[in-house]
């Protein structure tokens, strides 16, 4: 006899509102969680388990619109993760809990001058560029323009890296882009390392549609409050300072407390270890 599994009771959790521009920038990857547990069976990064939460299919929710989520009963908290692309220094990590009535703000990105000049030095650039239609691709009509055809080889290496480390994140068939718009147009340049990338593509972005500009954004969670995760000392538990100083697994710790202390040779290994004690011989 087959047994199903119950579906999980659902509770109202945080109301959501990712505020500035048109479409999340400087990010490669947003998340939120429903935490259920803390599974140190995993490597570090995914050592917090539990659903993750979406709108209309999506892992994020549409900008400058307040949008309100659901959490299994039994969810200690929710974890909000935006990978920068900028690298991790500036990745951003919100632990919340239920609290209603109450909310948090949370910047994201700030919006500078350098980032300013950068955004008009990248328009410019690629404004002086000459165009190749892609022929092999019909199905996709669009531009690029050859790596070798840049006088300069350098500037070309860092548009790469600019339209990726300020860009946004796009949906094309069945994967995502890290796009940017300016000149009319928005541009793409793949994924493999910029040492391996040979071209930059683009094409016409539709009518009405603005070039990026460099603004403020933020995130708002009503109903919840931040829930303040302490750092863990060095040395703790005997356990390497890449484990220790990982921010999810802090965030473990703090919610569902440390597992047994005997199988920690196996964690210094990053090999994982079984929250199951081992029996005694």
């Amino acid at each position: 006899m087959t047994r199903t599994k119950r579906p999980i009771a659902q509770v109202p959790g945080p109301t959501i509102t990712l505020s500035g521009g048109h479409s999340l920038a400087e990010f490669s990857s947003f998340s939120v969680r429903a935490i259920r547990a803390f599974d140190v069976s995993k490597p570090v990064a995914r050592c917090l388990r539990g659903p993750f939460l979406r709108s209309n299919g999506d892992r994020v929710p549409p900008m400058n619109l307040a949008t309100p989520y659901h959490v299994p009963v039994n969810a200690r908290a929710v974890y909000i993760y935006a990978k920068s692309a900028a690298g991790a220094a500036h990745d951003v990590h919100v632990p919340l809990v239920y609290a209603p009535g109450e909310h948090v703000v949370v910047p994201l990105t700030s919006a500078t001058d350098e980032k300013r000049q950068d955004v008009a030095r990248l328009a410019r650039l690629l404004e002086e560029q000459t165009w190749v239609f892609a022929h092999t691709m019909p199905e996709n009509p669009h531009h690029y323009t050859p790596r070798k055809a840049w006088r300069v080889d350098a500037d070309f290496a860092w548009s790469v890296a600019t339209i990726r480390r300020l860009g946004y994140r796009q949906k094309y068939r069945t994967y995502v882009e890290t796009v940017h718009d300016a000149n009319g147009f928005f541009y793409w340049t793949g994924y493999l390392p910029i040492e391996s990338t040979f071209w930059i593509n683009r094409k016409r972005l539709p009518i009405g549609a603005t070039s990026s500009e460099v603004v403020d954004q933020t995130l708002t969670a009503a109903d919840v409050r931040l829930l303040d995760i302490p750092t863990l000392p060095d040395g703790f538990a005997g356990l390497d300072q890449s484990i220790t100083r990982c921010r999810f697994f802090q965030a473990g710790v703090s919610l569902f407390g440390w597992p047994v202390a005997d199988l920690r040779p196996r964690l210094r290994t990053h090999e994982g270890l079984s929250p199951r004690p081992r029996s005694p011989k």
